[in-house]
């Protein structure tokens, strides 16, 4: 038995049968089944709603408003695939939240070098300050000029 089979006697109660009346179905071949090592039956639930329509807590089959029978199956659809919806939903949050770290990450890295740049750039303006600030070197005398004692 899987997780969503269901055994006669509950699919009876889902549908306002009794388990007699499933079991005489499986048999008949209108509604399938498995059977168990043990020689009990078990039903998918969307077998058992495509043969029966559900009933509501009271009894009575469940009608949509336009008066016609709610297809149980359909119910179940719904179900799994809204489970299915929130679990993509939260993954997609989640996958959300591991981007925004990044961002924030990589926003800190920049605001970082941007800070660098300033107090390179300040650092580049001293510098060129200084060094027109200095007077150029003097020119110095050629080695023939040194040697024959020349010129200026």
């Amino acid at each position: 038995m899987n997780d969503t089979s269901i055994t006669p006697a509950e699919a009876g109660k889902l549908v306002g049968r009794s388990k007699g009346a499933i079991i005489k179905a499986i048999h008949d071949g209108r509604l399938s089944a498995e059977r168990e090592v043990n020689g009990s039956f078990t039903i998918q639930p969307v077998e058992l709603f495509r043969v029966y329509p559900a009933v509501n807590g009271n009894g009575h089959h469940e009608v949509n408003g336009n008066g016609a029978e709610v297809n149980s199956s359909q119910h179940l659809d719904d179900e799994v695939n809204t489970l299915a919806l929130q679990g993509e939903i939260d993954q997609l949050r989640g996958r959300l939240a591991d981007k925004e770290e990044v961002i924030r990450a990589k926003d800190m890295v920049i605001a970082t070098q941007a800070s660098t740049i300033e107090v390179l750039t300040q650092e580049n303006a001293r510098l060129t300050a200084v060094i027109t600030q200095l007077s150029p070197p003097k020119a110095q005398r050629g080695w023939w000029a040194r040697l024959l004692g020349g010129g200026a």
